[in-house]
């Protein structure tokens, strides 16, 4: 009988040492994939941040754009059509919600929503001007900006779609960045040939803004991009 007891006592122990070995085993296995876990949520949240910085710094902070076009010259040159022979400007994402006069801005297109345009502000709501082309006064809507070229001989801003929203704005051009000998400030300082900013002489009897649906009645030849 003492045989069998003592056999019985060897499987006994053996299946125990082969559980610890097996529990061993396992929580060796798990802290390894529990490691290997962590490090992939490391390399995915620094693969994150990378992507992410520069998205909020464009969002928040501003970013670099070239400039493509001759409605801003002498300005802004965007002529050429070698891309390192065109400026490139700064633009920053701060400003937007109280846009100055002489500011140069970027902005969703009125007309054309897939485009962005950059032209300078001259009046902004309140403001009277006599436009270059159309009606002999417009008033300034609230909400909105008049955006004129400083090239009026190859422009389609204001004078064309009338006053844009400040909704549509989308940065402030404030410095040349490229090419190296144009480096500088964007300076604020209006065109001789932009639209004029009437006194306010208290009330008068113009019609306020003409509405966008008749602003080309106005134009017997509307300029051209």
């Amino acid at each position: 009988m003492q045989p069998e007891v003592n056999y019985w006592l060897k499987v006994l122990s053996t299946l125990q040492m082969r559980s610890t070995a097996f529990r061993a085993k396992t929580f060796v296995n798990n802290s390894s994939m529990r490691s290997r876990l962590y490090r992939l949520l490391a390399r995915i949240g620094a693969s994150v941040g990378v992507v992410c910085t520069p998205i909020a710094i464009f969002d928040i902070v501003g970013y670099p754009a070239s400039v493509i076009g001759t409605s801003m010259e002498p300005t802004l040159e965007g002529g050429d059509s070698r891309w390192w022979k065109r400026d490139v400007v700064w633009l920053s994402r701060w400003g937007l919600h109280s846009p100055q006069i002489g500011e140069i801005f970027t902005f969703i297109s009125p007309e054309e929503p897939d485009k962005q345009h950059i032209k300078r502000v001259t009046a902004r709501e309140g403001d009277i001007i006599r436009p270059r082309r159309g009606p002999a006064l417009i008033s300034i809507p609230e909400g909105c900006c008049w955006m004129e070229s400083d090239n009026p001989r190859n422009s389609k801003d204001s004078n064309f779609y009338g006053p844009v929203s400040r909704g549509l704005l989308r940065a402030r051009a404030t410095h040349v960045i490229w090419p190296p000998a144009r480096w500088q400030a964007i300076e604020t300082k209006l065109p001789q040939n932009s639209s004029a900013i009437v006194p306010d002489e208290g009330p008068s009897f113009f019609d306020p803004f003409t509405p966008f649906s008749s602003f080309d009645d106005f134009f017997d030849d509307p300029p051209k991009l």
